[in-house]
């Protein structure tokens, strides 16, 4: 496969291209204009080597688009077109996607994301006709999500639309949600400000003490959630208007 570790560089109008494997791996750094990666994979195991930034390119593969396993930095796609299996992995500082599309190729099974870190998707368009695999999921705990202006075929993305597999915050089109799965994912939810709290597994919550003069409203995930709100230990009782619902 070709390395990107380019120090900083701008490549413009290139072609990366590996139809029987990887078109790009390893450590990537600089800014991509106009380029295309086609491959097997089109970029796959890599690692962000400082701030990297795709511009108006192309991500193409049989399985995998674009793959970030690693790399404390920040990657920034702008106007960019991703087909295939797309994940990013948590050690990414920020991960921001702006004017971009997910569409399915024709070669790939598959067409959505994971993202395991702070994700920003702005202004982007999933394209979903039902051919493969689809999916938009929340990866991780104690990460936060914003989404504004996207769309799903063209249509406003929805809370629904947003698979949760995490402990998170998540801001979409001006709502605050958090979802928890446990008291200290609660307590993460509420300490990033989140108004529309989530439960999504049974059990027993005691509410922290953050929740202290907050207005948010609590729900369950179903008919069938069981769930127990308790007062901070020590008695000291919350102010606020909180809303437990099971809806």
């Amino acid at each position: 496969y070709s390395s990107l570790n380019a120090n900083g560089a701008t490549v413009m109008g290139a072609t990366f291209k590996n139809q029987s494997g990887t078109a790009v791996g390893g450590t990537v750094n600089g800014t991509y204009k106009n380029c295309v990666f086609d491959g097997s994979n089109a970029l796959r195991s890599c690692v962000a080597g400082e701030t990297v930034v795709f511009e108006n390119c192309v991500f193409t593969g049989n399985v995998y688009g674009v793959h970030f396993d690693d790399g404390s930095n920040d990657a920034i796609f702008r106007n960019c077109t991703l087909s295939g299996f797309n994940t990013f992995g948590a050690a990414l500082t920020e991960l921001t996607f702006e004017d971009c599309t997910f569409v399915a190729n024709g070669r790939s099974g598959y067409n959505g994301i994971n993202m395991w870190g702070n994700t920003n998707l702005i202004r982007c368009e999933f394209t979903f006709d039902g051919s493969v695999t689809e999916w938009v999921h929340v990866r991780n705990s104690n990460k936060s999500f914003k989404i504004e202006d996207c769309t799903v075929n063209g249509q406003p993305f929805v809370i629904s639309d947003l698979g949760i597999y995490g402990d998170c915050d998540v801001r979409l089109d001006g709502e605050h949600y958090g979802f928890a799965s446990s008291t200290d994912g609660l307590k993460y939810t509420l300490e990033k400000g989140a108004s529309i709290i989530n439960l999504y597994k049974d059990g027993e919550y005691s509410m922290p003490i953050v929740a202290k003069n907050k207005t948010f409203t609590i729900n369950g995930n179903g008919e069938n959630t069981v769930i127990k709100v308790a007062q901070p230990a020590g008695g000291e009782m919350l102010d606020g208007n909180i809303d437990y619902s099971t809806v």
